[in-house]
């Protein structure tokens, strides 16, 4: 199934930052993380990024029904919480989720919208960094 329209597509992003958080949360559980501080660090991001786009959805209803967006197909992007085992696997998931913020970015006209999508991109591909230090 492809998100057509802004809702979807912000809905989809909210879900997904939602799994993220969620995931993140599991591996921080486990007493034998050692990467405990960049974990809860992008825990607060995938939650600020929950937040900065439920704000996106309620300012832009007007906007949701007349903006016309290019499908996006939503399993590609999709997080598949069953294989998301691990702290090896959140660079993965990271990576997945910026790419689905630039190609959302590219599909919504809105630029207050695409410059969001952006940084949260950026952000993401920044903390895969740290991750990987």
């Amino acid at each position: 199934m492809g998100l057509a329209s802004f809702s979807a597509i912000l809905e989809f992003a909210i879900g997904e930052e939602k799994k993220a958080a969620d995931f993140i949360s599991s591996i921080i559980g486990n007493s034998n993380t050692p990467n405990s501080e960049t974990l809860k660090k992008i825990q607060s991001e995938s939650e600020k990024n929950k937040k900065n786009l439920q704000m996106i959805l309620q300012e832009n209803v007007t906007e949701m029904v007349m903006e016309p967006c290019e499908e996006i197909d939503e399993k590609a992007f999709a997080l598949d919480p069953s294989i998301l085992k691990n702290e090896k696997d959140l660079p993965g998931a990271l990576e997945r989720q910026a790419a689905f913020f630039k190609s959302a970015s590219k599909s919504i006209n809105l630029k207050e919208v695409k410059r969001s999508f952006d940084k949260m991109s950026e952000r993401k591909i920044s903390l895969i960094g740290e991750i990987k230090k």
